[in-house]
């Protein structure tokens, strides 16, 4: 499912209280987003079970914290390889 898709299905179950619904849809995307490489994908379903779980009834401030750090990494992780490109670029543009 594409992000649009995603956040058109998700947001509406959140707003509505159906927790368990999205987390579903927001899991099976999760599990899929690495097979495809989209890590902006990836991002945006954290972003989302950040959200739902710090706005769920009971909170699961837990599962909230776990995936900021993960999502911490993945941006870290981004950041670093467009340093390396720009590196790449500037390195071979000086040669």
């Amino acid at each position: 499912m594409d992000s649009k898709s995603l956040v058109e299905r998700v947001s509406p179950l959140i707003v509505d209280r159906d927790y368990q619904e999205a987390e579903r849809l927001l899991v099976e995307s999760r599990q899929v987003a690495p097979d495809t490489g989209d890590k902006h994908q990836l991002h945006l379903i954290l972003n989302e079970l950040i959200e739902l779980y710090s706005s769920s009834e009971p909170l699961a401030w837990d599962k909230a914290a776990a995936l900021s750090l993960e999502r911490e990494h993945l941006t870290r992780n981004a950041l670093q390889q467009a340093a390396n490109i720009a590196a790449l670029v500037v390195r071979f543009a000086t040669a």
